[in-house]
């Protein structure tokens, strides 16, 4: 079956051509019709700080920085 195939694609070498000219159109058709946005919106739920203070504990350092973020209600990035 496999070599049959193969076979017909030998002998037939410009449906090679072919198929590879439609399968690079039909790609180049569906990447013009994917909608893109330059700046897609989003929401952030949660937000990662990291952060090194030498000579201080973890319980120290957390605090410093818990104490700085709760006291603004806001924060503007």
């Amino acid at each position: 079956m496999f070599e049959k195939i193969l076979r017909f694609f030998v002998e037939n070498s410009r449906i090679n051509y072919t198929l590879f000219i439609l399968v690079f159109a039909v790609g180049v058709w569906s990447y013009t019709k994917t909608p893109k946005e330059i700046f897609p919106s989003f929401d952030l739920d949660m937000i990662s700080i990291k952060g090194s203070y030498s000579g201080a504990s973890v319980d120290r350092s957390r605090t410093l920085v818990d104490i700085s973020i709760i006291s603004k209600k806001t924060i503007q990035i």
